[in-house]
């Protein structure tokens, strides 16, 4: 036969490994008469846009096979058709509930028209394409990561006699369904010539497989089998086969009651039970007259996840004792205010209140309501948010009315003597029993549950003190104070501390017992014509003798104390300690030391040398092991116990000696035959010498300090010619810093 084609043909690679399309979702093909064997021919693909491994665009070039027949069937023609357009599916709007992230449904375009000669036939004609894979993840059909997909429309003798255009669908499906919730979705379609329509499920159909997918799994990726049959494969198709017996056919997505579709309307309702991904097909069969003339199919997997909802009927105060149940006190108030406390709010549009009383329902519709009850007892009542919608939540709660309760105390204390303070317990209760528990928080961290404690502070402050009673109803009232407290320590109380230092003396005054803080104005006496003020004070005496010592304290309301310490302080003279040592500038190349004491007023000597130890004769000599620095302390001790210490570093310096001679003889003849210095070479560093003729040439280099210059000139080997030569010498001693030797040298044959 012969047609025409306007389409723009590609080309297929026939022998690089082809990426599986995984991950296909769904598609269906849709036709439109144009008179005299001429069809336009719309086909969409659907996949899985979501970052995958190994997962394809969509075609750039669709493979489409045309094949005509009944029982047998004949390829007519294939063709390839450019993608056209794409777009991505926006996930569904549920007002109340928050969809899982991570989506992503994109939809490809494929059109083409077509022109059959032979028209009307006496036989169908099948448009089809097929491409491998599917998701991998799909619960319902077996092995759906192996398999690919058949999206085909048949255009039936019926059909051509009346040039008959298929129905198309009207609606795309949802990208994702939440579980356990009601869905509904119109899945119907529009035909043009107002035809009766039949709807049913249908079975998924094969279409390709792995063969070419990668060189795992090689093959033809172009045959039936292969990722992307070219041409593809003529009817009967292969049905994918479901998982029984949880899935079948009628039943897709499992569960029960099942998913159902309306078979005049196309309309899905039911409540998905199971989590997962299902692959369904829609049929759509055409009559007219009574009489069959064509169906279309289309394809697609739901995502059905776990949505959270976002609307919770929620009271302020109440206490919730399971999900939609929940109870509130009310002790002693008949007016009872009811605060909504629901979320989220911006999902919300409408309250609704209602409550029992006296057998007549009470109906609000503001977001807080105040209501009366008549009496004592228990009410029943209910918070209904979006009432009639999906959204839709309520509470019911259980109010009890009950007897008035009231928490109330006083204290007394002396403000200026620090002592207890006598908390007075005046709360009531009109319950059964009464109170039956107090709480009293001091506000200093200390607590009770007797019914009028006595506490005492142990620092000032102004502290908020807490009493919180409860009854045999468990109804509770708190209450709060401010209790300033800022009393002076009595006279008697204040520690007199007896302190005898050695001169100069720096004494720490912190006898002051509590409450006493920095927040008191302290004034102090030091006994030696000299005050201070301060919590902590201290102050150095320097004089020998004995010192009384007086504070007065005045706290943060005026309260004031004041006391007096007779020869608190005794002071008594101390040693002098000092020391010298010789050499005054030790080195490694004479290491030993002699330190003598210069002290004054000691009776007994300690010396502390780092690393070495300690030694306690007056005067001491030392052989130091290596170079270095050393901390040397001398502790001198008075007869009275006093000491004084004095340390000084004591720097063994390393010392390097580098020397040089001013000619030498490279005769061969054992004596001053080669130039090098010579001294102290320990702890030398990045040592450079060169030697240069008249002429500014270098005729010698060495880096190592024990290796000098035979006379011969560097480059060829040759003997120098007697001569002055230039040396220059660079290196850095054992504390890296630098040091140059420079000179000439007399070369003597």
């Amino acid at each position: 036969m012969n047609w025409k084609i306007y389409i723009i043909l590609g080309f297929i690679s026939m022998f690089a490994p082809q990426l599986t399309a995984k991950h296909i979702i769904g598609g269906d093909v849709s036709y439109e008469c144009l008179g005299n064997g001429k069809y336009r021919v719309t086909m969409y693909v659907y996949r899985d846009c979501r970052p995958q491994q190994n997962a394809a665009q969509l075609d750039g070039d669709a493979s489409i096979a045309i094949y005509r027949g009944g029982s047998r069937y004949a390829l007519a023609g294939s063709f390839q058709v450019k993608l056209s357009s794409r777009e991505t599916i926006d996930p569904p709007e549920y007002p109340c509930l928050i969809l899982p992230p991570g989506l992503c449904v994109e939809r490809g375009k494929y059109e083409f028209e077509i022109n059959f000669n032979q028209w009307p036939s006496s036989e169908s004609y099948y448009i089809v394409y097929q491409r491998c894979c599917r998701n991998n993840t799909i619960n319902n059909i077996v092995d759906p990561g192996s398999i690919g997909a058949t999206f085909f429309v048949e255009i039936t003798p019926e059909s051509m006699e009346t040039c008959n255009d298929s129905p198309t669908f009207d609606n795309f499906p949802p990208t994702v369904v939440c579980v356990d919730q009601e869905f509904s979705f119109d899945h119907s379609v529009s035909d043009t010539e107002g035809d009766s329509i039949s709807y049913r499920f249908g079975t998924p159909l094969v279409g390709g497989g792995l063969e070419g997918s990668s060189f795992t799994n090689p093959g033809d990726a172009t045959a039936c089998n292969g990722v992307k049959p070219t041409p593809p494969c003529p009817p009967p198709f292969e049905k994918a086969q479901y998982r029984s017996p949880l899935y079948s056919e009628s039943n897709p997505m499992g569960g029960n009651p099942r998913i159902a579709i309306d078979p005049e309307t196309g309309l899905i309702t039911g409540k998905p039970e199971i989590q997962g991904q299902f692959v369904i097909t829609i049929v759509a069969e055409e009559f007219r007259d009574g009489r069959k003339i064509g169906e279309i199919n289309r394809e697609f997997q739901f995502n059905v996840a776990q949505c959270d909802p976002t609307v919770f009927a929620r009271i302020e105060s109440a206490v919730m004792i399971d999900e939609s149940n929940a109870v509130m006190r009310s002790c002693g108030e008949f007016t009872v205010p009811f605060r909504d406390s629901s979320y989220e709010e911006r999902f919300i549009d409408t309250y609704r209140w209602t409550f029992n009383i006296d057998g007549k329902e009470e109906v609000y519709r503001e977001k807080n309501v105040d209501v009366t009850f008549p009496r004592l007892g228990n009410y029943q009542g209910q918070l209904i948010v979006n009432e009639g919608t999906d959204c839709s939540d309520s509470t019911d709660i259980t109010i009890s009315v009950l007897p008035d309760i009231g928490a109330e105390f006083d204290f007394a204390y002396d403000t200026c003597i620090a002592g207890d303070v006598e908390f007075t317990n005046t709360s009531f209760s009109d319950a059964d029993g009464g109170i039956t528990q107090y709480i009293w928080d001091f506000g200093d961290g200390g607590r009770s549950g007797a019914r009028e404690p006595a506490y005492r502070y142990q620092s000032p402050g102004t502290w908020d003190v807490g009493l919180t009673v409860v009854d045999g109803n468990e109804c509770r009232e708190t209450i709060r104070k401010k209790l300033p407290y800022y009393p002076v320590p009595a006279e008697e109380v204040i520690r007199s501390q007896i302190e005898i230092a050695c001169l100069p003396a720096a004494v720490r005054f912190d006898n002051l017992p509590p409450p006493v803080d920095p927040t008191y104005d302290i004034t102090w006496d030091f006994g030696d014509g000299n005050t201070g003020k301060g919590y902590l004070p201290e102050h150095i005496y320097t004089e020998e003798g004995e010192y009384d010592v007086g504070v007065h304290v005045v706290s943060p309301i005026g309260c004031e104390v004041s006391a007096f310490f007779p020869r608190m302080i005794t002071t008594q003279p101390s040693p002098v300690s000092d020391f010298d040592y010789n050499p005054a500038r030790p080195t490694n190349l004479d290491k030993r030391v002699t330190f003598t004491n210069r002290s004054e007023a000691a009776v007994a000597y300690s010396w502390e040398i780092d690393r070495l130890g300690s030694y306690s004769s007056e005067d001491l000599v030392i052989n130091f092991p290596d170079s270095g620095i050393y901390n040397v302390s001398l502790i001198a001790i008075h007869e009275n116990g006093c000491m004084d210490t004095l340390t000084r570093p004591v720097d063994i310096e390393p010392i390097v000696i580098y020397t040089v001679p001013n000619a030498f003889t490279p005769n061969s003849d054992q004596m001053n035959d080669v130039f090098r210095g010579v001294g102290v070479f320990l702890g030398m560093q990045n040592f450079v010498m060169k030697v240069y003729d008249r002429w500014g040439n270098t005729v010698f280099t060495s880096t190592d300090p024990t290796h000098g210059w035979s006379g011969t000139i560097a480059e060829s080997g040759r003997q120098a010619p007697p001569g002055l030569y230039v040396y220059l010498v660079n290196y850095q001693d054992a504390r890296k810093r630098p040091k140059q030797v420079y000179g000439e040298v007399l070369l003597i044959n």
